[in-house]
């Protein structure tokens, strides 16, 4: 009997020639597109000649067409981990822990996205920090600079009253007499 594509492929595959076995997984999915086994099998072949965002298409395929399978899970959660999507990871990588509970190869996945996920959080807060920290030094350098380089007010003089002598004060009474005794 003749082997079929999938069967073909998983001699390259076994074989490491990653491109040989996605070329029969395709001839097997182009007659049989309905077969969820060929795109998780295409799905891992693209992982191995790092091509996550296509291993991931083929793995959401998987899961497209048998819902209830953790491999499909489990492939679609090994492309998100390639592509640093960790914490979606961990969702599909549960997903397929939840239809193998003992699978030990996905438990362990899944242990190290939710590691992954934890450092990338944490290197995101410690970004956080660092520039909030770049931020505040750069606004009391701003700060240093503008108090040296400007008057203590930023409201021009003449909007000021100033104090008036008394000698002044009975000068100006005056002036406001006599203008208010030659106006009509």
């Amino acid at each position: 009997a003749e082997k079929s594509w999938k069967d073909k492929g998983n001699e390259a595959f076994a074989a490491k020639k990653w491109a040989v076995a996605i070329q029969m997984y395709t001839k097997g999915i182009a007659e049989d597109g309905k077969n969820h086994i060929l795109y998780s099998n295409r799905s891992a072949a693209w992982l191995k000649m790092n091509k996550p965002i296509k291993a991931l298409e083929d793995a959401e395929q998987c899961v497209q067409l048998q819902k209830d399978w953790a491999k499909g899970y489990y492939r679609k959660g090994c492309a998100l981990f390639e592509l640093t999507r960790y914490s979606e990871a961990v969702d599909e990588l549960k997903k397929a822990v939840s239809y193998a509970p003992n699978d030990k190869e996905i438990r362990s996945k899944l242990t190290e996205a939710r590691e992954n996920c934890d450092k990338k959080e944490q290197r995101a807060k410690q970004k956080e920090l660092i520039k909030a920290a770049e931020i505040e030094a750069q606004n009391n350098q701003n700060n240093q600079t503008t108090q040296t380089s400007k008057p203590k007010t930023s409201v021009p003089y003449k909007h000021f009253s100033r104090i008036l002598t008394p000698e002044e004060k009975e000068k100006e009474e005056k002036e406001k007499a006599q203008a208010s005794l030659t106006s009509p």
